[in-house]
């Protein structure tokens, strides 16, 4: 419930941020889709692929696509043809270039007679939303994020493990990269009370307090340190709520509603006194 409480808080204040960002709960982090997946690659879609049966519809289609690294698992072929299965499946164009997550289609109950009849033997288990199609530009801060996630995922102890996703995870925070760093920040939410030390306290208040970072990541770190107990949060949310300058003091405004108490309640006084009648509005409420 405390988790279910920080993602509720950080998902108010990025919907009001100028990044296109946003805390789904249930959706995927980029961590959890190399855990889970037998087979992670760079690849360019070729195309939608025939299957010469009836087993495709339209939350099962098959993809063509041309393998341009592997980062975890092994492919001997420079081609690769993939089932989807999902509701609200990735729409891929001819030519775009995408990371793509893959299991053995025999793991997926519902997709094993595919198998069988050896019309592939991969599939695709990624929706819409964490579909990650990239430029050529972006591809350097991709690729390095997926190996390091791949090489912490593969170490053989956990605290090893849990160790070097601590650093990737505070890495990632700093992303020009808007979906590494909320797939991190997911991260960081979802696993605070194993994943945040006192060690890393510095990092993070770092991360906080940085106007170069978005506003939606600093909020939810913010959320995080005071969840556990690392910052005095009512001085921490009340200086926000007196230095941050527009547009971004909106997402400050609306955030702080999640954390009450006396020094916020002074500056959301005064915001609602206020010239500007969108942040008096969201004071006041």
């Amino acid at each position: 419930m405390r988790h279910a409480w920080v993602i509720a808080c950080i998902a108010i204040s990025l919907t009001v941020a100028r990044a296109p960002a946003h805390i789904v709960y249930g959706e995927p982090t980029l961590y959890q889709l190399v855990v889970d997946s037998d087979l992670v690659i760079r690849a360019r879609i070729l195309d939608r692929a025939p299957t010469g049966g009836g087993e495709e519809t339209p939350n099962r289609p098959f993809v063509a696509a041309e393998v341009l690294a592997v980062y975890k698992g092994s492919h001997g072929s420079a081609e690769i043809r993939f089932a989807q299965h999902g509701h609200g499946v990735p729409t891929y164009e001819p030519g775009d270039e995408a990371l793509l997550f893959l299991r053995q289609i025999e793991r997926v109950r519902e997709l094993d007679q595919l198998a069988v009849t050896g019309k592939t033997a991969w599939v695709s288990l990624q929706e819409h939303d964490s579909a990650y199609t990239m430029t050529p530009a972006a591809r350097p801060t991709f690729d390095a994020a997926v190996r390091a996630y791949v090489a912490a995922a593969a170490k053989p102890e956990p605290s090893a493990r849990l160790a070097a996703l601590r650093t990737v995870t505070i890495a990632q925070l700093r992303s020009t990269e808007p979906r590494l760093a909320n797939s991190s920040l997911r991260d960081l939410v979802l696993m605070s009370a194993a994943l945040v030390t006192a060690d890393d306290a510095p990092a993070l208040i770092e991360i906080s307090d940085d106007p170069a970072i978005g506003i939606g990541i600093r909020l939810g770190v913010l959320a995080v340190l005071e969840q556990q107990g690392m910052v005095d949060g009512p001085t921490r949310w009340a200086h926000l709520l007196q230095t941050t300058p527009a547009p971004d003091r909106l997402a400050v405004v609306r955030a702080s509603a999640a954390h009450p108490s006396p020094p916020v309640t002074v500056e959301l006084v005064k915001l609602v006194d206020g010239d500007d009648a969108e942040l008096a509005a969201a004071a006041a409420i």
